[in-house]
């Protein structure tokens, strides 16, 4: 059996959903389930070895009149301690994804590691690709394609770069054309604006260290790298 130190842990943060959701008279919705409820449903896992601990959030009256961010509290030394943790968040209806989740790392100080899986609805979105001719179809696409009214899945990794103190996202969607029969396109996620409300997982990675280092002989192109040096 594990100890008390290497028993994996798991911070669940009550923000709700599309599938706890109920509406309100006002229009909005508002969670119907609690964290307790949704975790007490998960067959099997209280047979494993897993602390599940619930963080203590304030619950939005109304979607449209929520906080951008619930994040709860996790501290540095926390997170340090623990080798990975477990954050789930969502971005209201009408702001840019990326400006969001890029404010989301800053207040948790959270430098990298991996968005497992996203759903949403975007009601614009920009993602590489082009209808011209490529002369060199090994080398990066540049351009955009712009699209409205998606509903999307993606997933990604996130680095952190200390020269600018930013983390970087990379993203890739799979989107649908509401309007057009689902139609799908799939590629690099540039920007979007959020439709609704997008349900995000991120997985904290504390080590090792992941850095986007451009790569000279695949066209500056930034790949990820594990274990570079803090700086």
């Amino acid at each position: 059996m594990p100890t008390a130190e290497t028993r994996r842990r798991v911070i669940v943060f009550a923000l709700g959903g599309t599938i706890a959701m109920s509406t309100t008279p006002t229009g909005g919705v508002v969670p119907a389930l609690s964290a307790e409820q949704l975790i007490a449903a998960v067959p099997g896992l209280a047979d494993t070895d897993i602390t599940v601990e619930v963080g203590g959030l304030p619950q939005p009256s109304n979607m449209a009149m929520a906080n951008e961010f619930q994040p709860g509290s996790l501290s540095e030394a926390q997170s340090r301690t623990h080798p990975r943790s477990i954050l789930r968040t969502y971005v209201r209806s009408r702001r840019r994804l990326l400006p969001a989740l890029a404010e989301f790392c800053r207040t948790r100080n959270l430098r990298q590691g991996f968005i497992s899986s996203f759903i949403a609805g975007f009601s614009e979105i920009d993602i590489v690709g082009t209808c011209d001719r490529l002369d060199n179809p090994q080398a990066p696409v540049w351009s955009k394609v712009h699209l409205t009214n998606v509903e999307a899945f993606g997933g990604g990794t996130l680095a952190y770069n200390p020269e600018t103190n930013d983390v970087l996202p990379h993203i890739h969607v799979a989107v649908g054309l509401k309007e057009h029969s689902a139609t799908g396109y799939t590629s690099h996620l540039l920007t979007a604006k959020v439709q609704f409300l997008t349900e995000m997982l991120i997985i904290e990675v504390a080590q090792p260290t992941m850095r986007r280092i451009p790569q000279p002989d695949l066209y500056d192109v930034p790949l990820l790298k594990f274990g570079h040096p803090e700086s």
